[in-house]
């Protein structure tokens, strides 16, 4: 496998799990939910940033115990 093909592949799960909470929230933002300038994509883009950083960076890079893990987890869920 290349680098390109790395990439082309990353590019592709990263839409499967972008895409779908996306389409979820611009229906929101369709009905005034969700102001019209926030970028949803962002938006939906955030969880899978979060789980990547968590799961990856910190637990595999730098060790970082589940107790953090978790409280970051939770955190993030609780944020209103």
């Amino acid at each position: 496998m290349t680098e390109s093909d790395l990439a082309q592949e990353f590019d592709s799960l990263d839409d499967a799990y972008v895409e779908r909470p996306a389409d979820q929230f611009r229906r929101f933002q369709d009905a005034g939910d969700i102001a019209a300038d926030v970028n949803v994509r962002v938006l939906a883009a955030a969880p899978e940033l979060l789980g990547f950083s968590a799961g990856f960076l910190l637990q595999i890079i730098d060790n970082r115990p589940q107790a953090e893990l978790e409280a970051i987890a939770d955190t993030y869920a609780n944020v209103n």
